[in-house]
């Protein structure tokens, strides 16, 4: 038996994007934040508790953010690692693409991992490689879950 075709349509992208984000949905992701204050590298983000941790320490005079921005990356706390929200600049979703072309995607899919192709797929859901990726990922999460393929044939 061969493999279903699967058909790059606005449709097909949309229950990709509905599957990763549903799969995703149990992570709790917050806003980045910065330190500030003179002398101190605006550039790093971090969850709050280690933002005000910073600044309880006396390395930072203030914690500015709170709200979503882009990134030419996914987002992770300077200091503990934590996933953080984001959305991709061009160059951003350009380098994931390239990324997820180049790494094997196999079951099981993390959230985490479901996160970052949805967040791939939301900058362009035209572009024929994020459909592509973000359609294994879904139905890698799908078989997993013992459920039917995405798009069959």
């Amino acid at each position: 038996m061969s493999e279903p075709t699967l058909v790059n349509t606005p449709e097909v992208s949309g229950a990709a994007l509905l599957i990763l984000t549903k799969h995703a949905s149990g992570l709790n992701v917050p806003y980045p934040h910065w330190i500030g204050g003179n002398g101190v590298d605006q550039g790093p983000s971090y969850c709050r508790p280690c933002a005000d941790a910073k600044v309880a320490a006396g390395e930072a005079e203030y914690v500015d953010g709170g709200w979503q921005q882009e990134n030419d990356g996914c987002c992770h706390c300077e200091t503990c690692g934590c996933l953080l929200e984001y959305t991709l600049t061009e160059y951003g979703a350009a380098e994931e693409i390239d990324h997820y072309l180049t790494t094997e995607l196999s079951a099981p899919v993390s959230t985490e991992e479901a996160f970052h192709i949805a967040k791939m797929l939301e900058h362009d859901e035209t572009n024929a490689d994020a459909i592509t990726i973000a359609i294994k990922a879904a139905e890698l999460i799908k078989s997993a879950a013992t459920l039917q393929p995405l798009n069959p044939a």
